[in-house]
């Protein structure tokens, strides 16, 4: 069975969990808002109804997705783009 409105519902609670947390996570002066973030987002996604358990894994697995992936990702460009440049010069 097909609920669209508990669905919208649904959409609704994460984009509002997240906007809070990005809000928030704007305020902190640690760079990257480290546990700032993670802990706002926590907190809201808990407030709004989500279980704690959810709402910690939901909150870890984004940080990982967003923020620690691209790490790697960026330094492999970076390196490339240094290996790139000393082809040119020389």
């Amino acid at each position: 069975v097909f609920y669209p409105c508990v669905i919208f519902y649904v959409f609704a609670i994460i984009t509002l969990g997240l906007l809070c947390s990005l809000i928030i996570g704007a305020l902190s002066i640690s760079p990257g808002s480290l546990i700032v973030y993670e802990s706002a987002m926590t907190y809201f996604f808990t407030k709004f109804g989500a279980p704690i358990h959810a709402a910690l894994i939901i909150t870890l697995l984004y940080r990982f997705l967003t923020f620690w992936l691209s790490m790697p990702i960026g330094l492999l460009v970076y390196r490339r783009l240094q290996q790139c440049d000393k082809k040119l010069l020389s």
